[in-house]
């Protein structure tokens, strides 16, 4: 893991539009808060969205997280569909957990809490919240080791812990997401509120946008919904977790893991570090 020394200016686009037209109040995590740095391990970084394909504003959002991408390499998404063809169990759990209204486009940003509770961000946001976080060593690091025996693939998480969380209890989450999905007809084509906007980055390609690339779309969640509850008894931790390949469609190199570990069994507790493992180096 690698940690990034790059910085972004922050993003100047704010995100207007949206499916809900309710005002929604945002909550900055750093307000108040003294960083310091701690004794720990190179941190990367988890964005969750929340989207659909009727969603005009959704491809602004799409676009803004791949710029963050692009631009760091300590972050990365994985993104949840709120209904078709496109949608996963999980994300109605998370939702259910949290217990919040969700809107669209926000997203959940590491899972950061205020007050005990995750908070949502607009897109607009992401870069200026990580920037934030890039002050601090994570406590835990994660190294992710794959091999294919037989029809399955053989998952090695190892977790390194500092000092400070000895004798805690962490959970272990490990999703598989799908790189790149696009299909055809409904459920696949994108709503896009920018097609007669000339600075808009998806102008004139229609009110749908048909053959829109999806990302990082949830496909299935390895360990239960909640997290793997790991007990950090030594400085390290091995679990080992398998993968069918019967599971899989279309070529191995368009799928990945999101590996990454909360401070409890809660799917709504903030991570602690997270690691991206693709399939496609098998």
């Amino acid at each position: 893991m690698k940690k990034a020394i790059l910085y972004s200016t922050l993003l100047s686009l704010f995100m207007a539009l949206g499916c809900n037209k309710e005002p929604i109040e945002f909550v900055h995590p750093m307000d108040g808060i003294v960083i310091e740095d701690t004794s720990g391990f190179d941190r990367a970084f988890l964005i969750e969205p929340f989207t659909s394909v009727s969603c005009g504003a959704c491809p602004l959002a799409h676009h803004e997280i791949e710029t963050i991408e692009a631009a760091q390499s300590d972050g990365f998404h994985m993104t949840h569909y709120l209904y078709g063809p496109l949608h996963h169990p999980y994300t109605q759990y998370l939702i259910d957990q949290v217990n919040k209204t969700i809107y669209t486009p926000l997203a959940l940003v590491h899972r950061t809490n205020n007050d005990g509770s995750a908070v949502y961000y607009g897109v607009d946001r992401m870069n200026e919240i990580l920037e934030g976080r890039r002050h601090q060593e994570a406590e835990l690091g994660i190294e992710v080791d794959m091999a294919i025996e037989q029809d399955v693939i053989e998952i090695d998480v190892e977790m390194d812990f500092s000092e400070e969380i000895l004798g805690d209890n962490v959970a272990l989450n490990v999703i598989l997401i799908e790189k790149t999905v696009v299909g055809e007809g409904s459920g696949y084509d994108q709503r896009n509120y920018g097609d007669n906007d000339e600075n808009h980055p998806y102008y004139g390609q229609g009110k749908y946008i048909e053959g829109f690339e999806h990302t990082n779309v949830i496909r299935q969640v390895i360990t239960p919904f909640d997290g793997m509850e790991v007990q950090l008894n030594n400085n390290s931790n091995v679990t080992s977790l398998t993968l069918s390949l019967d599971n899989l469609e279309g070529e191995l190199s368009n799928y990945a893991l999101v590996v990454f570990v909360t401070e409890n069994a809660k799917i709504g507790s903030p991570i602690l570090n997270v690691s991206h493992a693709d399939l496609a180096v098998l």
